[in-house]
């Protein structure tokens, strides 16, 4: 009787570890590489191809879990696109891949995810849909700053306002979410993005970039004479039933020798 609840007490001990192995082994399984379900490429129609060979170029990014990871085995749904691993950046987990194609249409991209030891860890599909340039339609209705229409920013960077009222309307069918301005800060270059009501006055920028090259072949700097103040806008397509963003921006000459 003794050596049968021995043997009992070992059963249930064994269950209860296996119950509690389980769901840790579920965590590691749920560990993935993340990408977006589907991405938008735009083409001139008839004016050859839309290619994105380059790293910033490349549509669709590839964000792995572990570092050593890369993409393997990338397919397409139709000889009519041509895809290509751009990117596998495996110590910063980060893969891309570019695409080729002279027609429109949607079109679906698979590929595997590899561990640095060579085992497959996961696969992914990813729909491309490849539009018209000529037919895009551009939500933003106007954009009025400083009491002038300047949609695209300013068309002459030498008469623009330091700061002024900022003001944006949509087209029929796209509903304005928020807005962001952006400057870019001298301390790194990069965009440093802020809130901003509708409406409301802005200061625009007075920092023109500059930017050091040190080469064995070249060294110096590059630098601007005009300012950019990025305006992100964010709205919901109601076509579309999703989110999106699009960017404008407003230049002003501020490094000149007077």
């Amino acid at each position: 009787m003794n050596k049968m609840k021995g043997i009992l007490r070992r059963v249930v001990t064994l269950a209860l570890t296996v119950t509690m192995l389980l769901p840790n082994a579920a965590i590691t399984a749920s560990a993935a590489a993340t990408c977006p379900a589907e991405v938008e490429v735009g083409t001139y129609k008839g004016k050859g191809y839309y290619y994105t060979g380059t790293v910033y170029g490349a549509p669709i990014e590839v964000n792995f879990d572990t570092a050593g990871d890369y993409i393997a085995n990338v397919k397409s749904s139709s000889s009519d696109l041509k895809v290509f691993v751009v990117v596998n950046y495996q110590s910063r987990k980060l893969g891309r891949i570019g695409v080729l194609t002279t027609k429109l249409g949607k079109y679906q991209v698979s590929f595997d995810i590899y561990s640095k030891n060579g085992v497959k860890k996961e696969s992914k599909n990813v729909n491309v849909i490849v539009y018209d340039l000529n037919k895009t339609i551009d939500p933003v209705k106007k954009i009025t700053y400083a009491g002038k229409d300047s949609i695209y920013g300013s068309d002459n960077i030498y008469d623009v306002a330091k700061s002024g009222k900022l003001k944006v309307t949509m087209k029929k069918g796209y509903k304005l979410k928020s807005i962001e301005i952006g400057k870019i800060d001298p301390k790194d270059n990069k965009i440093k993005f802020k809130k901003f009501k509708n409406g409301k006055k802005v200061t625009l920028s007075t920092y023109a970039p500059k930017y050091d090259r040190n080469y064995s072949w070249c060294q110096g700097y590059i630098a601007n004479m005009y300012s950019v103040t990025y305006v992100k806008i964010n709205y919901y397509n109601t076509k579309k039933k999703r989110n999106e963003t699009t960017m404008k921006y407003i230049y002003r000459l501020v490094n000149w020798n007077k």
